[in-house]
């Protein structure tokens, strides 16, 4: 059978030794505590996961040695946990932007961590859809993609499906995402300069001047097909975007279809 490997990068002794107690039984793993010695372990050793310390003691920062790892055409493929003592969205961002798989913070309850990684090899690396609240934004599947362009495929796939949904928000579409709302939203600006509500907000509205052109939709019929809320606020967004009320430009249309 098939024993899954790990990889620990840590420099915390006491903290290395307790998650090879806490996996040992189950898979196979090897620890280290820099970025050079992994390099020599890895010569001789490949694993089917990465675990990384957040701010272990190298040279390097943590996100160059992600990035690294990811430039490295034999190791590319291989996940990367990030093991975090911070919450800190940003930190947790830049380490995903770097290629990090994933991300766990660090708690004194070990067995947090078992249960993640139980589920990951279950889940992930078996090709299944993932049944936690992870921020796994980017499969390893998708190399021949970058980062942007994987979301990007990623997030408009999903915004067909529910653009036109009148209960679409932020904390449904990161659900649906795996990720949380702050990282979507950190995405969606970087991807497309805008946040996520506001993006399908535009697609909504490209799609209703369309609409409006045509003789046989009236304004509250398009109100309701594209999921706004109301004839008042699809007006003052219209407006908005446009210069003008929809009213005004529906108008205009006729006025020159004469």
């Amino acid at each position: 059978m098939l024993i899954n490997k790990i990889l620990l990068i840590h420099n915390d002794k006491d903290y290395s030794s307790a998650i090879t107690n806490l996996f040992n039984s189950n898979y196979d793993i090897k620890c280290t505590n820099n970025y050079s010695n992994s390099l020599l372990l890895l010569k001789n050793y490949i694993p089917t996961l990465i675990l990384l310390e957040l701010n272990f003691a190298t040279n390097s920062s943590t996100f160059d040695t992600v990035r690294a790892f990811k430039k490295d055409t034999h190791l590319a493929s291989i996940p990367i946990i990030v093991l975090s003592d911070t919450n800190n969205e940003d930190i947790i961002s830049n380490a995903l932007l770097a290629g990090a798989t994933d991300y766990y913070l660090i708690t004194s309850d070990l067995s947090h961590l078992a249960i993640k990684i139980n589920i990951y090899f279950n889940t992930q690396l078996n090709n299944k859809n993932p049944v936690t609240g992870s921020l796994n934004v980017f499969p390893e599947k998708q190399n021949k993609y970058t980062h942007e362009q994987y979301f990007k495929i990623k997030f408009d796939a999903l915004i067909k499906e529910i653009t036109f949904e009148s209960k679409v928000s932020a904390s449904i579409l990161a659900k649906k995402m795996l990720t949380s709302v702050s990282t979507l939203e950190r995405w969606t600006k970087k991807v497309y300069g805008v946040p996520p509500m506001k993006y399908i907000v535009n697609i909504k509205l490209d799609r209703a001047m369309y609409l409006l052109t045509q003789e046989n939709y009236k304004i509250k019929e398009v109100v309701d097909l594209l999921g706004f809320t109301s004839i008042s606020y699809f007006s003052s967004c219209f407006k908005r975007k446009f210069g003008m009320s929809p009213s005004s430009y529906k108008a205009e249309i006729e006025l020159k279809q004469l």
